[in-house]
C-alpha cells in the first residue's frame, strides 16, 4: 500500500530547523515519504516562528496560500503558542496545531490529518524530555543541530518567546554528548549547539555551558562546534572560562552576542541586565585572545523609548566594536510581551534609522572581510554550488571555492577575494593531495 507523502516548510532559528529534522525523522521512520513538491504531497506541514512581526506576517500570508490548496494542513512551532488566534483566522480548516514541545505527536497528527480531522490541538507546558532520542532526518549530512536547553531566565520586554517557552529545561549533558558522538560516527563534521540563550545551559542541573563545551571538544573526531546565541550577561559571567574553551581547535571562532541597543537607558528599559560597557568588554577580550573571531550581534531599531541620542549611541557602539554580522530588526510589539501595549515610534523615523545602521554595518562587514584577503586558513567543505563548492572557515565565515572539490573534508585555503557577506578562496598551493579531492 502506498504510504502518504508530506511536504514541510520551516521558518525561524536553527532550533526550529532542528525541530523540523525531528519531524521529518519520525515520519520517515514510520514509512511516510518526503516530497519537495506541494502538488505531490498528501499533507502540508509548516513549522512556524513567532520572534518577529515581519516573519509572522510572512508565515500568515503563506498559510493563506497553502490553505487554498485544499490539502490537510499541520501547523507546528512557536507561533502556535504566541499567536494561535492569528493562525486559526488565516487557516480556518487546519487539521492539527501543535507546539514545539509536542513534536513527538507528529505521527499521530499525520494520521489524523489523513483521516480528515479538523481543528485538533496539541499544546504542552512541559518540554519534551526525550527529544534527543527521537529519529531525525538532517537537512545537511554534515551538520548535527542539538538543542541544549529550553526557555530563558530573562524576561526582556520586547520578547514573546516566554509565552512559547515559559520554563527552563536543560537537556542532560550525557544525552547531548551521546547524540553528538553518534552523529560524528555517522560522518557529521559540525555540531550546532542551539537554544534561546545557550548561556543558561545547566542552570537547572548544577553544571554550566563550559562543562558541556569541554566534554564535547574532548571527543576524538575532527569536527567543529558552532555555539549559538548567548546573552552578554552570561558571556561576562563566564568570560575567562569561555575564552579558554575557545582555544580548542574544535570550536568555530564565532560568537553571537545580541547587544540590542548601544544606549544603557534603553537596555535598562528592555530589562537586558547588562550595560553596553559589559558588551564592549567581552568583545574586546575575545578579539585580544581569539584574534580571528567572528563577532555576530543583534540590534533592535526603534524601541518605543529610543531617542535620536539613543540611536546615535547604538551607531557609535557598532562603529567601535566593528562586528562582522549584525542582525537588524525594526521594533514591532509582540503579543504576550511587556512591550505589547507601548506606543511605537513613527515608522518613517524607524526606517531612516534602520537604513543608516544597515549601511554602516555593510561597510564594516566589507572592511573586515577585505582584511582576510591573502590569508591562509582551514575550511570545511559542506556543499556543492554552481561553479564550485561552499563551506565555512575556522571563524565560521562562509567561503566559496570555484572548484569541484569533494564535500565533507577540511582543507587549507587562501582567500583571494572578499565580499560583504562571504569570501572567495582557492586551495592553498602547499595543500597536499588536493588533486585527489577534486572531482572530475
Amino acid at each position: 500500500m502506498r504510504k502518504a507523502k508530506f511536504y514541510i516548510e520551516t521558518y525561524g532559528c536553527s532550533t526550529n530547523k532542528g525541530n523540523s529534522e525531528y519531524i521529518m525523522g519520525q515520519l520517515l521512520d514510520k514509512g511516510y515519504r518526503l516530497t519537495k513538491r506541494i502538488e505531490d504531497a498528501d499533507v502540508l506541514i509548516v513549522n512556524t516562528c513567532g520572534v518577529k512581526k515581519p516573519t509572522e506576517d510572512k508565515i500568515l500570508f503563506r498559510l493563506r496560500e497553502l490553505s487554498s490548496q485544499g490539502k490537510p494542513l499541520v501547523i507546528v512551532g512557536c507561533l502556535t503558542r504566541i499567536n494561535p488566534e492569528a493562525l486559526k483566522k488565516v487557516a480556518k480548516e487546519f487539521s492539527v496545531l501543535l507546539d514545539s514541545h509536542s513534536i513527538e505527536k507528529i505521527r499521530e497528527s499525520m494520521e489524523k490529518a489523513l483521516k480528515g480531522v479538523k481543528g485538533e490541538i496539541y499544546l504542552s507546558e512541559k518540554p519534551l524530555k526525550g527529544k534527543l532520542r527521537l529519529p531525525r532526518h538532517r537537512f545537511s549530512i554534515y551538520t548535527e543541530i542539538i538543542q541544549i536547553c529550553e526557555g530563558c531566565i530573562h524576561n526582556c520586554t520586547y520578547c514573546a518567546e516566554k509565552k512559547a517557552h515559559p520554563f527552563i529545561y536543560s537537556y542532560p549533558k550525557e544525552g547531548i554528548i551521546k547524540r553528538a558522538e553518534e552523529a560524528l560516527k555517522e560522518g557529521v563534521k559540525e555540531i550546532w549547539l542551539t537554544a534561546l540563550d545557550t548561556g543558561v545551559y545547566g542552570i537547572d542541573k548544577g553544571y554550566t555551558l563550559i562543562d558541556l563545551l569541554n566534554e564535547i571538544t574532548s571527543l576524538h573526531y575532527k569536527f567543529k562546534v558552532r555555539l549559538g546565541m548567548m546573552n552578554p550577561f552570561h558571556a561576562k559571567k563566564h568570560l575567562e572560562e569561555l575564552l579558554e574553551v575557545y582555544k580548542s581547535m574544535k570550536m568555530y571562532k564565532f560568537i553571537h552576542l545580541p547587544v540590542q541597543s548601544g544606549s544603557n537607558k534603553v537596555l535598562e528599559e528592555m530589562d537586558r541586565r547588562y550595560l553596553k560597557e559589559d558588551f564592549v568588554h567581552v568583545i574586546k577580550k575575545f578579539k585580544e585572545r581569539v584574534p580571528e573571531v567572528t563577532i555576530a550581534t543583534d540590534v533592535i531599531v526603534g524601541y518605543p523609548s529610543e531617542t535620536d541620542e539613543d540611536f546615535e549611541e547604538t551607531l557609535n557602539l557598532v562603529k567601535e566594536v566593528k562586528p562582522d554580522k549584525v542582525n537588524i530588526s525594526k521594533f514591532f510589539p509582540r503579543p504576550g510581551s511587556k512591550a505589547w501595549g507601548m506606543k511605537i515610534l513613527p515608522p518613517c523615523k524607524v526606517k531612516e534609522r534602520s537604513k543608516l545602521l544597515h549601511e554602516t554595518c555593510r561597510a564594516i562587514a566589507l572592511e573586515n572581510n577585505k582584511k582576510l584577503v591573502n590569508k591562509v586558513t582551514e575550511a570545511l567543505i559542506l556543499e556543492k554550488a554552481d561553479g564550485g563548492v561552499k563551506g565555512r572557515l575556522l571563524n565560521y565565515k562562509p567561503v566559496f571555492i570555484p572548484l569541484r572539490i569533494q564535500t565533507g573534508v577540511f582543507i587549507k585555503v587562501k582567500i583571494i577575494n572578499a565580499k560583504e557577506g562571504s569570501l572567495v578562496a582557492l586551495p592553498n598551493q602547499r595543500e597536499t593531495g588536493i588533486e585527489s579531492l577534486c572531482q572530475r
